[in-house]
């Protein structure tokens, strides 16, 4: 089977539908023919199996035991080996189909009308494939069915945490911004309670100076207090001194 040259044209991304359906029709039809090639080496050892059970033995022919069981064997190594050879064409077959998902639909949906509608071989006769041969085909359906489904679940669950994930990247830039908010608001109250800090202290160095202002002109009102007083008491002094020599001056001129 050439399916490692089908694989090689079913990675590329970019390949276009029709070139997909196209590539999967000549694919199906080249499996079909190969399990018509199995289905036919079956048949061939099926009927050595029953020429081999046909011949007969007895008491008047002991030299047809040993040809029957020659015929027996070599019936049943070319059974195994056609079943051999089938079983590994189906897991190919199915390793193939199964290269991704859109693959394996297309597959799934050509070898299903195949199987119906019959397929070409080189001579552009059309071919059907036996009963037993169709249950073959069929466990490539079926796998081809349920690797779609696992598959499709894969992707699905993928999306799933892709969508959380994004959701999970968003929450962490809205929760990046709203720190960076916070600690912007942080470093401007730091900025407010600095300014505070100093506006009191600049009030506190104020009050200080008033206080000291205060006392101040406290002892510089008292300091005046006192020589008003003295001034007042030296002032009485002299008018009493005036006085009492205008009395003397009086007392001698009336004598």
């Amino acid at each position: 089977m050439t399916a490692s040259v089908f694989t090689q044209e079913i990675i590329r991304t970019d390949i276009d539908p029709s070139e997909l359906h196209a590539i999967a029709k000549k694919s199906a039809t080249s499996i079909f023919l190969k399990i018509k090639e199995r289905e036919k080496s079956i048949r061939e050892a099926k009927d050595a199996a029953k020429n081999a059970a046909a011949i007969k033995t007895g008491m008047f022919r002991w030299g047809n035991t040993d040809d029957k069981v020659d015929a027996t064997a070599a019936a049943l190594v070319k059974t195994n080996a056609a079943l051999a050879e089938m079983n590994d064409l189906i897991q190919e077959s199915i390793k193939f189909t199964c290269t991704s998902i859109q693959f394996a639909q297309v597959m799934h949906k050509t070898m299903d009308h195949l199987m119906v509608s019959g397929f070409k071989d080189a001579h552009g006769n059309i071919q059907q494939l036996a009963g037993e041969s169709k249950e073959f085909v069929q466990l490539i359906l079926d796998e081809a069915e349920d690797f779609v489904s696992k598959q499709l679940a894969i992707e699905e669950k993928h999306a799933e945490l892709q969508a959380r994930l994004t959701q999970k990247e968003q929450i962490d830039v809205d929760q990046t911004r709203r720190l960076e908010q916070l600690q912007s608001l942080l470093e401007y109250k730091n900025t407010l309670d600095d300014r505070q800090e100093k506006a009191i202290q600049i009030l506190f160095d104020f009050v200080k100076q008033k206080d000291q202002l205060d006392k101040d002109q406290s002892e510089l009102i008292q300091e005046l207090f006192r020589k008003v007083q003295l001034w007042k008491l030296s002032l009485g002094l002299s008018i009493l001194s005036i006085i009492v020599s205008a009395a003397i001056f009086s007392l001698t001129y009336l004598r």
